[in-house]
């Protein structure tokens, strides 16, 4: 018997929902994902075939678990106080998630994730933690995610500063694919472990493989339980016994094909931290040939009359249900179609990851997409490589012509106004579309005082133009919302926002080297202009705005 059960007011969609669940059980379509059959998305098997690992994750997992205990207990016994995660998306969320579940266990090592390339946010970092006392996990499925290894090279040269070339690798491990860059690095650095995750487990659906696990372990969490939870209702989904992922899913793909597009997630205490995993899964699967799934999390609560009519609500609940219990009935009430998952205890986390990674190859399937491939990623990489080998030749990040400046805000765009104000409100009032939805992409220092600010204006521009509105720090959303943003039906509107660094802080191009010829600052420059480029070249509009003071000045312009 599963631990979790769902609630499900479909509304007038009931007909169409119930239909497409016949047909998914009279194709046989469980079976099929569990035998590996690429037609259950497309005629053709590439990047799917070798992307089905996460289905035996569970399982697959608990076999390394005594390889992993071991390291724990090494790492225990050391001097390490805090466990620095770096990584990006696929291979950062699920143990962020995993870090702010649950509370930190005596005797274990603190978990803190660093995804950025912000200099400011890594100085922040660098204040915070003790450099001596850390240990360095690098993740990366790939082995050559820019950020990632930005951040390894230049903490790894910290690390000499203090215990010296021939120690500095005793601070680092790893996880990663056989044969990646990052594995023949780290083997060369003499990192103190390499874990070599299953190749055929792609990034976003890998947070029940070692790239979640691991981590999850050295902070302390019993894994082993999380493990057994998800191995478990793994057979159910697999044999029929449990529907959750199965309506979850069928719901997710039939509801987006009939405008209800715009996941909202509305979560209780614990489960609101499970949102932003969610979102990338949810967002890099399903947008792309021109569909998608918008994800919307960590919003803040309206009134049910007031909801736009091009959305599905997911209720993540605890054992009490108390607390969203009347927002739920009001939407149901007022016809929203609603789920709600019964989550439970935080051991139950390993039973959320497996359940949504199957409701969103299941929406895939009634989506006719590959929920496994990510072909509009990269487009914005490209871009930035190419505004930094511009950089490497000139020394300087090429920008577009401004379109307005005070003493707040540069502007780069097309609309023309008098001042930053008119402009950012000419920009949405003229680009806004049925169905649409504003963007805001972040490239500012990642801590409260931003989140203040961000989700602040992102509640008064959907205020004031009723619009679904989402905040994605960059460059973390590019490998989260990225694909969505540039793959979808193309009615979203982007809002940039960039701040300069207080202090910029040099990459090195080999580790143990002295500084090479890009910076943190250079590097998200160029990402975030890339960005905007591949979102300008895929008929997307974009407003970018360049802070010069406060950040706080951003809340005047709407």
């Amino acid at each position: 018997m599963s631990e979790t059960y769902y609630e499900f007011y479909p509304g007038k969609f009931e007909k169409k929902i119930n239909a497409a669940l016949k047909r998914i059980d009279e194709q046989h379509i469980i079976d099929r994902i569990r035998k590996h059959d690429h037609t259950v998305w497309k005629e053709y098997p590439n990047e799917i075939t070798n992307r089905l690992g996460w289905l035996d994750s569970p399982d697959n997992t608990q076999d390394i678990i005594p390889e992993i205990d071991s390291f724990v207990q090494e790492i225990c016994q050391s001097k390490f106080s805090n466990i620095l995660l770096l990584g990006m998306g696929g291979s950062s969320l699920a143990p962020e998630v995993l870090g702010r579940m649950f509370a930190r266990r005596e005797g274990y090592p603190a978990l803190i994730v660093l995804d950025t390339t912000d200099p400011d946010t890594i100085h922040a970092m660098e204040t915070q933690i003790d450099l001596e006392h850390t240990f360095f996990l690098v993740a990366t499925k790939s082995g050559g995610t820019v950020e990632t290894i930005s951040l390894m090279k230049y903490f790894y040269n910290r690390v000499i500063d203090i215990a010296g070339p021939d120690q500095a690798g005793s601070f680092f491990g790893a996880i990663t694919d056989p044969g990646s860059g990052l594995e023949k690095e780290a083997r060369l650095l003499h990192f103190r472990k390499v874990f070599l995750n299953d190749p055929t487990i792609g990034g976003r659906y890998s947070a029940l493989s070692l790239f979640g696990m691991v981590p999850a372990a050295l902070s302390g969490i019993d894994i082993s339980l999380i493990l057994k939870k998800a191995s478990e209702f793994a057979r159910q989904t697999l044999s029929g016994t449990d529907r959750s992922a199965v309506v979850l899913g069928t719901a997710l793909g039939v509801l987006a094909a009939e405008g209800r597009d715009k996941l909202t997630i509305i979560g209780e205490a614990h489960w609101l931290e499970l949102g932003p995993w969610i979102e990338q899964l949810i967002a890099e699967s399903t947008g792309k040939e021109g569909k998608g799934i918008l994800p919307v999390v960590h919003e803040g609560q309206l009134n049910p009359a007031d909801y736009t009519a091009d959305r599905i609500y997911i209720f993540l609940e605890n054992e009490d249900k108390s607390a969203i219990k009347p927002l739920k009935e009001g939407l149901v009430k007022a016809g929203h179609p609603v789920i709600a998952l019964l989550a439970g205890a935080p051991e139950n986390i390993g039973i959320q990851f497996y359940m949504w990674e199957m409701a969103t190859v299941i929406a895939g399937h009634c989506m006719q997409i590959n929920p496994f491939d990510q072909p509009n990623v990269e487009s914005a990489k490209e871009k930035a490589r190419q505004l930094m080998g511009i950089y490497k030749q000139t020394g300087k990040i090429q920008h577009p012509e401004k379109i307005c400046s005070d003493r707040n805000f540069d502007l780069y765009g097309e609309i023309s106004g008098a001042n930053p104000a008119e402009i950012l409100n000419v920009f949405i009032s003229s680009n806004r579309r049925p169905g649409g939805y504003i963007a805001i992409h972040a490239y500012i220092p990642y801590d409260p005082k931003s989140d203040a600010v961000l989700y602040g204006m992102r509640d008064k521009i959907r205020n004031k133009y009723n619009m679904t509105t989402t905040v994605g720090y960059g460059p973390r959303f590019l490998h989260s919302t990225g694909q969505l943003h540039k793959g979808d039906a193309g009615r979203g509107i982007f809002l940039q926002i960039l701040s300069r660094p207080v202090q910029d802080k040099g990459i090195p191009d080999v580790p143990g080297k002295k500084d090479g010829y890009i910076s943190f600052g250079n590097l998200k420059d160029a990402q975030a202009f890339g960005d905007r480029e591949a979102l300008i070249s895929s008929g997307r509009k974009v407003l970018t705005i360049v802070l010069k003071n406060d950040l706080h000045a951003l809340l005047s312009l709407i």
